[in-house]
């Protein structure tokens, strides 16, 4: 086991394969429960990270008048719920997003609306790669060749 490991393209794919159960494991999570993280940084006063239903939309607003302590949340999915944005959209979707408060637009900001198999399939086929491929034979040099 220690002589399959050895080469450094295998200890990349046991890294990718850990991030991609990780990421699975969120895309398992967001079926049933949905997930609310909202913060502030330095240029934008308001981002949010939510996942529900089989996506993941990361949101960011720049003229958001209050600063936003770190919160997150969790609710269970109720089955009449839909996602529109998961629907009209092969992998992914980019758009305008609104904070409303009483019905009232109070921010408008930037979203982008990405589906889970698109972000769990490209490292799980680069870590299926790395382990599964056989590594090359080095070519002994030639005589007379260094």
């Amino acid at each position: 086991m220690g002589a399959f490991l050895k080469p450094l393209r295998r200890k990349i794919g046991v890294l990718t394969l850990v991030v991609s159960c990780i990421l699975l494991a969120g895309w398992i999570r967001s079926r049933f429960i949905g997930d609310f993280v909202a913060f502030s940084t330095s240029h934008y006063p308001l981002v949010t990270i939510s996942s529900r239903l089989g996506t993941i939309e990361f949101a960011w607003y720049r003229e958001y008048s209050l600063q936003t302590k770190p919160q997150w949340s969790a609710s269970p999915i109720r089955s009449e719920h839909g996602n529109a944005n998961a629907k009209d959209s092969f992998a992914y979707a980019w758009g305008i997003g609104e904070v409303t408060t009483a019905g009232r637009v109070i921010s408008k900001g930037t979203t982008l609306t990405v589906h889970f198999w698109a972000i769990v399939l490209p490292p799980t086929l680069l870590s299926a790669w790395l382990l599964l491929s056989k590594p090359r034979i080095a070519k002994p040099p030639a005589i007379g060749e260094k």
